[in-house]
């Protein structure tokens, strides 16, 4: 199993560095009534959101069911999968079901309207509590974040992450310098995930490390909307191009749009 999983957060007082924001959502879970607005978790990707909706479920004994945004775009689609959960009480035993909706912020362009539509609509009527999940929370329907209470997640501080590292090293026999760990939290840049990673690569098959031996070249270097635009102009292959699209952290139609002005 990789450290990513092995050390992911539990409970909600596990989730490191972003205090203001368990805090809020526990409270939200703690005085949760049929009236209470869903929660939008918003922050870039691998500080901790995700992790963190999953521990507050475990903490109040609620059953999870999780959905992809992006994998149930049409409006009978949601409707059929999570309608009925969301009005339900839970087949297990549960006292409740917290509906976790993630990549809530990639509903985008005529074909996702309908499912941007659903996703409303199961706001206002559902009788379970329902908690969003987006990278970007201005890339969240109107009708979707009107309806929600928002819930900042923000970049883990490097000493946060140093110090967790640490933390696993020694869970790991592991000997690891503080220069390695401040390489290693240097640069994540903030992404839990990230540094958490990087560690269990540059790890591997040893029992101590330095910062030379940190492979930071394992952070997910995501290609720019600049790298595609300019492969395609320079009539790189087909494979590369296809490579580079997938790497590229815009969403689909902006980079259609961008690529089809570039041509």
């Amino acid at each position: 199993m990789d450290w990513a999983e092995k050390y992911r957060p539990k409970h909600l007082d596990e989730i490191l560095g972003n205090a203001a924001a368990v805090k809020q959502m526990a409270m939200w879970a703690q005085n949760w009534t049929t009236d209470s607005a869903p929660l939008l978790l918003t922050g870039k990707p691998g500080i901790g959101k995700t992790s963190a909706a999953l521990a507050l479920a475990r903490d109040m004994g609620w059953e999870v069911l999780e959905l992809n945004a992006s994998d149930a775009r049409t409006k009978a689609v949601i409707e059929r999968i999570a309608g009925n959960s969301a009005t339900t009480a839970s087949l297990f035993g549960a006292s409740r079901k917290m509906i976790i909706i993630d990549e809530a912020d990639n509903l985008e362009g005529n074909a996702d309207r309908g499912g941007a539509r659903a996703i409303a609509d199961l706001l206002k009527t559902a009788k379970q509590p329902i908690l969003l999940i987006a990278n970007d929370a201005y890339g969240v329907s109107d009708s979707i974040r009107r309806i929600c209470d928002s819930v900042q997640f923000r970049a883990i501080a490097a000493s946060t992450l140093a110090k967790r590292m640490k933390e696993i090293c020694v869970l790991e026999q592991v000997s690891c310098g503080e220069d390695a760990l401040s390489e290693i939290a240097g640069s994540a840049a903030g992404d839990m995930r990230s540094a958490v990673n990087m560690l269990f690569g540059s790890a591997a098959g040893r029992k101590s490390l330095s910062a030379d031996d940190v492979a930071t070249a394992q952070k997910d270097e995501r290609a720019t909307i600049f790298d595609l635009v300019s492969a395609v102009s320079a009539g790189i292959s087909d494979e590369r191009l296809m490579k580079l699209s997938r790497e590229c952290e815009e969403k689909p139609d902006y980079v259609v749009q961008w690529v089809e002005e570039a041509v």
